[in-house]
């Protein structure tokens, strides 16, 4: 049913002129990536089919760049996966960047889109890293997409998340099924707004369990979680029943 909806929207909708806005976050990944790509499809030029003097004119592809802020995370992989599958469906063009963590690398390769596609799904490495490129491609009138970052005093569209409050309880929920009562618990992830907002709300809900540690790392890497992990075992012993690392690569070590 919702992707009939999508995609009468995509071969119907002709846009009014479009302002800021926010889409509502969403519950899991699969609600996450239908209203991006409804915010996409939104934000794009009117109907892409159209019936002349009993002629069908079809117009070209509309292209798209997607930029992630590492393409090798996990939830990245699924992402790309299920875009990829709806623009084929949908006659979109997609482009993907990956700032691989960096975001020096993700404002320059975000500043050489200006003129080139019609629309942007931007990922923040550093959303204040991005404001000035995000300004560039305003003014070229492509159209910008955040992606679970929203950045402050940037020209955006659109804006699509998860719930971070409800991912953090989930995971509370899930360290007092499999640890004891007052057992101690370690929140470990990378600085940013997502990661600090699922930590804040799983203290929230910790139950009986007592949160030894929080450490934030400068950069979502493995071998950066994987030493805060081994230095809390040495520290905290047979105190520390349990871990909740936010972020695809610090949860990978």
């Amino acid at each position: 049913m919702l992707a009939s909806v999508l995609a009468r929207i995509a071969r119907r909708f002709k846009p009014a002129p479009v302002g800021p806005r926010r889409l509502p976050g969403a519950a899991g990944r699969r609600p996450v990536l239908l209203a991006l790509l409804v915010a996409v499809l939104l934000l794009l030029p009117g109907c892409p089919e159209r019936e002349k003097a009993g002629e069908q004119q079809v117009s070209p592809q509309v292209r798209v760049a997607v930029s992630l802020a590492g393409a090798q995370e996990d939830a990245s992989r699924i992402m790309r996966q299920a875009m990829e599958s709806r623009a084929r469906q949908e006659k979109l063009s997609v482009t993907w960047l990956d700032a691989g963590g960096d975001a020096a690398v993700q404002e320059r390769q975000l500043r050489e889109l200006a003129g080139k596609v019609a629309a942007v799904v931007v990922q923040p490495v550093d959303p204040a890293g991005i404001k000035e490129a995000l300004k560039r491609l305003a003014g070229e009138n492509v159209k910008v997409v955040a992606l679970e970052q929203l950045p402050a005093d940037a020209p955006v569209d659109a804006f699509v998340s998860f719930d971070r409050d409800a991912a953090g309880r989930l995971a509370a929920s899930l360290l007092q099924q499999a640890g004891e009562k007052g057992g101690g618990v370690l929140f470990l992830g990378p600085k940013g707004g997502a990661c600090r907002e699922v930590l804040a709300a799983a203290r929230e809900a910790l139950g009986g369990l007592r949160l030894l540690e929080e450490v934030i790392l400068e950069k979502d890497e493995a071998g950066a979680a994987e030493a805060a992990v081994r230095q809390a075992l040495e520290k905290y012993g047979a105190r520390l029943g349990g871990v909740l690392a936010a972020g695809s690569r610090a949860a990978a070590s």
